[in-house]
C-alpha cells in the first residue's frame, strides 16, 4: 500500500514536471507520509469548523496540493518567511464561484527568489506541518509550511 502510493506521488510529481516552468523550490527530499487525500476546499472546510483538533488527521503527513497562488507576503527577513494563499474555486452554480483557500509558509532562502512574479500562477505544492490560525481577515485558516512548490502553467 506504501509502495503504491509512493508510487503515485513521484508519478504526480513527474507528470507535473513536464508541464513546469521551472524547478521544484525548496527540498529535494522528504522522510515521512504523503496524502493526496485532501483538497484546498477540504483543507478550508476544516478551517471553517473551528476545532483545533480538525487538522489532526494530517499530524506528522505531507501533503500534495495544486491552485493558484496570491500575492506573497513577507513576514519575516532573517530568516527568510513569506505567506502565500493558495486558492482553489468551485462552480456553485452558471454565475457564481466559491473560493477556498489555505494559506502556505514558505521558509528558507530557497523561497526569496521564487516569490517574485508568482501572483496568480499555478502551483504543485507538498506542504505540512498543518495548523488552525487566523487568516488575515480574521477568519479560521489552515496553514501548511512548504517542503517544495513547483509553479505550472
Amino acid at each position: 500500500m506504501r509502495r503504491a502510493l509512493m508510487a503515485m506521488v513521484v508519478a504526480a510529481v513527474l507528470v507535473a514536471g513536464a508541464f513546469a516552468q521551472g524547478a521544484m523550490v525548496g527540498t529535494d527530499e522528504f522522510v515521512g507520509s504523503v496524502t493526496m487525500g485532501y483538497t484546498v476546499k477540504d483543507l478550508a472546510t476544516m478551517a471553517g469548523t473551528g476545532n483545533p483538533d480538525a487538522t489532526a488527521v494530517l499530524a506528522g503527513k505531507a501533503i500534495v496540493l495544486f491552485g493558484s497562488l496570491s500575492r506573497p507576503m513577507v513576514t519575516q527577513e532573517e530568516p527568510f518567511e513569506a505567506v502565500v494563499e493558495l486558492l482553489e474555486g468551485e462552480w456553485v452554480d452558471e454565475a457564481t464561484v466559491a473560493l477556498h483557500r489555505v494559506y502556505l509558509v514558505l521558509r528558507g532562502e530557497a523561497f526569496r527568489e521564487f516569490i517574485e512574479g508568482i501572483k496568480g500562477m499555478r502551483a504543485l505544492a507538498i506542504a505540512t506541518e498543518a495548523t488552525l490560525g487566523t487568516a488575515p481577515d480574521g477568519s479560521p485558516a489552515v496553514y501548511l509550511v512548504v517542503v517544495a512548490i513547483r509553479t505550472i502553467r
